[in-house]
């Protein structure tokens, strides 16, 4: 048996006892995914490459950063971004963030 001090949660008719080290670990805050990151650094209505988003982040020191594929591919599927094509389909995809 542990002892320390335990705080009741109820949760519908059932009484849970949860220590205090789960607590606080629960709140904890993590560190951003690479995508998150990424996603932060643009601001609302820029036009920009994800090339240029990597360049941006190793700039400011992060370690892990995505691949310039994998980060366009979470892009064009994210809805707070849009894809502004290119005259010719050969160059890089510009995305405009706009939300």
């Amino acid at each position: 048996m542990s002892y320390g001090i335990f705080l009741d949660t109820n949760y519908g008719s059932r009484i849970y006892r949860i220590s205090c080290t789960e607590v606080i670990d629960m709140k904890k805050r993590t560190k951003p995914t690479s995508y998150q990151a990424a996603k932060l650094l643009v601001s609302v209505n820029e036009e920009i490459t994800a090339k240029a988003i990597i360049d941006r982040m190793m700039t400011q020191g992060r370690k892990e950063v995505p691949t310039n594929r994998s980060l366009a591919a979470k892009l064009k599927k994210d809805k707070d971004f849009m894809v502004v094509r290119p005259n010719c389909s050969q160059g890089p995809t510009v995305f405009k963030r706009i939300g």
